[in-house]
């Protein structure tokens, strides 16, 4: 083997090592960023176009109910979620006869049962009514009234061991208290 023969494949080996080189450290900050927890790397604001979806990019389930009434479109017009100041979820499910939203339910993460969380969602701005309700065991608000739109809303908002959840719907209480306490 000549002298420029061995110089060339002396070279021709820098350049595939480091080509290698550049391609692993590639591979490893990927794989690193991909550790990096979701609140940091995620906006605050986020729309996911299935429940499974959002599920997976949360790394948590969505609690959904099982009393479903004809009247409401499944799945939710909207998946929402925002990270903070509390992580929320947000479903938004149309109604069949005006595909405006009947249902909507924010469900809040938080572990800290001291913490309170008062957020003002859709809640009815002219209430008539508010009583206390249970849901699963749980001690419940229910709230009744007129919102913004003119129509009658009612609210019912109970505490889990994870999460703060709000069921707002523009259907008949009973049908409000199926929803709710179904959902698991």
């Amino acid at each position: 083997m000549t002298r420029k023969a061995a110089h060339f494949l002396r070279e021709m080996w820098k350049i595939i090592l480091s080509i290698t080189l550049v391609m692993c450290t590639i591979v490893i900050s990927l794989y690193l960023l991909k550790k990096v927890p979701s609140y940091i790397q995620e906006t605050e604001e986020k729309f996911y176009s299935t429940v499974e979806e959002s599920e997976y990019a949360l790394g948590l389930r969505i609690f959904l109910p099982s009393y479903f009434p004809e009247y409401l479109i499944w799945p939710p017009s909207e998946i929402k979620v925002v990270r903070k100041p509390y992580l929320t979820i947000s479903l938004v499910f149309l109604s069949r006869s005006h595909s405006s939203p009947s249902l909507v339910i924010h469900q809040i993460i938080s572990d800290n049962k001291n913490k309170e969380v008062d957020l003002d969602f859709m809640e009815p701005k002219r209430p008539f009514q508010r009583t206390q309700v249970l849901v699963g065991g749980a001690k419940g608000t229910l709230i009744v009234g007129v919102g913004e739109d003119g129509k009658r809303w009612a609210q019912l908002s109970w505490r889990t061991v994870d999460r703060k959840i709000f069921v707002i719907a523009n259907c008949s209480v009973e049908d409000l208290l199926k929803i709710a306490r179904s959902i698991h």
